[in-house]
């Protein structure tokens, strides 16, 4: 949670942004922004929350926090500071349906293309083919190859994840045999968890296999924090199933059009316990939808589904192509340079600050969601109290044998000395020595002496009078 609430907000219900503080309008300051970042909607304003007025029990309290609210409402002392240089995620997913034969078309077409992230399953792929022929030194790319010992299978199968190294990646690690992968990109405002599954069309109605999938599954689910999105890709090989979208983006399976066999409502049933939905709706040669994209809610409404403009490789008619947008919240920081200098501890006004911390009342932490949440809102407000309870750090004076004489001497030596560094020859150590002799010219010794004595002279006098 961003310690001061803030959400980005183009003034309308725009898909592509969050929504905005769920603090009623009477409790909210709306500001301008002086600084726009480049985002998805178009940033000009935020909201930024409070404690509730009911939080201020007395009139004191309210004028204590009169500056502050000055503060916010003044644009021009407050930068809007975004936490990556990409605000978007494109994800391109596929079933290749094998990459063995299409090794150079496929790098060509990967590098033209540039998703930041690139899912695909059926690779299949082998120790003998290394990622770097697939998408040369600018993708981060995690496999998970058919084991042709464990499976029996000498072809076929095999996901992968590839993740452009501009960004911040790594491998979720899990023990399994199954083919499943997961990876994650961590960015400032939260961790994006991309998964991807596939099942053989052998393995697919097993019960006990799906159990262990959705079992993974959920192991990683559990890992994931609520801020953070997760997007779980894959061939789950289920015909019999007829999903429909639905007015709110999800899609559903169609109970009058679907077979739902042990294993199917098992998948159907596990995704729901982990609050993941179903988010594809494109069909293939048959009708039907193969490939699923399983979304949680932070995804879920970040999250834009479409088909590639031209596919990495020839498209199979069971498995069409599925791009995604993905957004993110943007981070947004208020830097008060009136608040960044140092504090004089040393001169807090302590029955200021005390009768403040008296009169909060404390109970717009109780109402919030989370911990990380309570703990900003808690520590903003303390330090908003110190900074208007506490006198600012003065800079040190500087010593009385410091004079413009003197800056100039030690500008001249450091010269010397950098000169010296670099071309080690009679002359320039000449001149550095000279340069350090220099510093010791007993007329400017003469100078600050003269100016200490003249200085003891007056404080003696006024210490007399």
């Amino acid at each position: 949670m961003d310690p001061m609430n803030e959400f980005l907000s183009d003034g309308n219900d725009s898909p592509g942004l969050p929504e905005r503080s769920p603090m009623s309008p009477a409790n909210t300051v709306e500001m301008s922004l002086v600084k726009p970042v480049d985002s998805p909607g178009s940033p000009g304003k935020c909201f930024y929350s409070i404690c509730p007025a009911e939080a201020l029990t007395t009139e004191a309290t309210r004028q204590l926090n009169e500056p502050i609210l000055q503060k916010i409402s003044c644009a021009s002392s407050y930068d809007l500071i975004a936490p990556d240089n990409h605000p978007a995620l494109s994800v391109y997913y596929q079933n290749v349906r094998g990459l063995r034969t299409k090794i150079d078309d496929f790098y060509l077409s990967a590098r033209e293309a540039d998703y930041d992230v690139i899912v695909l399953t059926e690779t299949w792929l082998n120790d003998e083919i290394f990622s770097q022929q697939l998408f040369g030194d600018v993708y981060d790319v995690y496999r998970n190859d058919r084991d042709a010992l464990t499976t029996g299978k000498r072809r076929g199968g095999g996901v992968l994840i590839a993740v452009a190294n501009r960004w911040n990646s790594l491998q979720v690690s899990i023990h399994t045999d199954l083919e499943m992968l997961w990876a994650k990109i961590i960015t400032s405002s939260c961790d994006v968890f991309f998964g991807v599954v596939y099942m053989s069309p052998d393995t697919a109605g097993v019960q006990s296999v799906m159990e262990s999938y959705m079992d993974l599954a959920s192991e990683i689910r559990d890992k994931i924090r609520y801020r953070d999105y997760c997007l779980l890709f894959g061939d789950f090989n289920q015909p019999n199933l007829n999903w429909v979208p639905h007015s709110n983006g999800d899609s559903y399976p169609d109970l009058g059009t679907s077979s739902l066999s042990a294993s199917s409502s098992l998948m159907i049933d596990r995704m729901a316990m982990m609050n993941l939905k179903q988010i594809n709706s494109a069909k293939n040669s048959n009708n039907r939808t193969l490939d699923l994209l399983f979304v949680n809610d932070a995804a879920s409404h970040h999250c834009v589904v479409g088909s590639a403009p031209e596919a990495l490789t020839p498209i199979d008619a069971h498995h069409p192509v599925i791009t995604v947008d993905l957004t993110f919240d943007l981070a947004i920081e208020f830097c008060d340079p009136t608040l960044e200098q140092s504090l004089n501890l040393k001169k807090i006004d302590f029955a200021a600050l005390n009768a403040a911390l008296r009169d909060i009342n404390w109970q717009c932490i109780d109402q919030t969601e989370s911990l990380d949440e309570a703990v900003s809102i808690f520590t903003t407000k303390i330090n908003q109290l110190l900074a208007l309870t506490t006198p600012p750090q003065h800079a040190k004076r500087k010593p009385p044998w410091s004079n413009r004489t003197l800056a100039t001497l030690k500008r001249t030596r450091a010269a010397a000395l950098r000169y010296y560094s670099l071309h080690k020859n009679a002359y320039s150590k000449s001149a550095f020595i000279k340069a350090s002799k220099f510093e010791a010219k007993p007329e400017t010794i003469l100078v600050v002496c003269e100016r200490e004595k003249k200085g003891n002279r007056f404080a003696h006098k006024n210490a007399l009078e």
